[in-house]
């Protein structure tokens, strides 16, 4: 056995985040679960929010459609500390992907017990070509999305941002954040939510198998943004859950946009100090130069008088010479 890399902290310290992925699984799983206390974002760049054993975004009681159950004791059900909204919440960062059917190492009890199963997931991908090197980069941009297995397309864009992305000093942001995003079905899609936080802010029912939509957040930034309570800016996210008719779901990767309140500006009101009275400043003087310089006749103009006199006092000699 490598003493080196017998535990993920240690392979973390002899792996750069470039050369590896590590991807939490089942995270809700009762006696498997993950609480995101060690959570290493440079290495856990994506997070496993559904495979064939349930989702892990939430609790059933939160509205999970795929809870991680099972019809006797010997499996496991859900656990609250490994729920993907709640370290989103915690301002734990990270994209969604999607698992198969595994029926090994921990889940080898599983497929043979009375585990509830559910349909094997998808992960999509957004990467510039079809190779090794750039799906990795796509997953660690966090550009991805997870379905329940069928192959949906899902979008999701803010300020032109793509999903999985964050972003900090925009100013326009604190006023409006307009939002966009297309799903496209396998069937007729029953609603998609958009989700700010752990609420959904507004939902589409397309009836339909395809969507495209726009949405302006208005609301002050300020007043919804949560307290990182980890000495970072406050924040907030968004991301997409879709739901077909048939019941299968997709997940968007959230975007992320940090709030840093504007320094020297309270409220719209810009403080002037004026100039004392009766003396003065550098800026006047200037003032004064400059109108002098203005009442003076520019150069050029006087140039062309002068020649002009000059060739009316040569025409004028000229003619007394002709005459005589």
């Amino acid at each position: 056995k490598d003493q080196r890399s017998s535990s993920l902290k240690k392979i973390y310290k002899i792996c750069s985040p470039k050369e590896i992925i590590s991807i939490p699984t089942l995270s809700m799983g009762k006696g498997l679960s993950y609480n995101f206390e060690d959570f290493q974002p440079e290495y856990e760049r994506v997070v496993e929010i559904y495979n064939a054993w349930g989702s892990s975004e939430c609790l059933k009681e939160e509205g999970n459609k795929r809870p991680i159950t099972s019809a006797n004791k010997k499996g496991i059900s859900e656990a609250k500390e490994g729920s993907l909204l709640k370290a989103l919440l915690q301002n734990k960062r990270f994209g969604f992907v999607a698992g198969g059917l595994d029926d090994r190492g921990i889940y080898s009890d599983f497929y043979d017990g009375e585990q509830t199963q559910y349909s094997p997931g998808l992960t999509g991908v957004f990467a510039e070509e079809l190779t090794r090197q750039s799906l990795f980069e796509a997953l660690y941009n966090r550009n991805c999305y997870a379905t329940t297995g069928e192959r949906i397309i899902v979008g999701l864009f803010l300020a032109g941002l793509v999903m999985g992305s964050d972003t900090q000093k925009k100013p326009g942001l604190h006023v409006n954040r307009h939002i966009s995003g297309h799903i496209a079905g396998t069937k007729n899609i029953s609603y998609v939510e958009l989700l700010r936080n752990d609420k959904v802010l507004t939902k589409f029912t397309p009836n339909s198998n395809v969507l495209d939509f726009t949405y302006d957040d208005m609301e002050p930034l300020s007043d919804v943004v949560i307290d990182a309570k980890d000495k970072k800016p406050p924040f907030v996210f968004y991301y997409l859950r879709v739901m077909q008719e048939d019941g299968h779901m997709a997940w968007s990767s959230p975007i992320w946009i940090d709030h840093y309140p504007s320094k020297g500006i309270t409220k719209g009101v810009i403080k002037v100090t004026p100039k004392p009275v009766g003396k003065e400043g550098k800026d006047s003087k200037e003032m004064k130069k400059v109108e002098a310089a203005d009442k003076k006749e520019p150069p050029k103009k006087v140039a062309a008088k002068k020649t002009a006199s000059k060739k009316e006092t040569i025409k004028k000699t000229t003619t007394k010479k002709a005459k005589h």
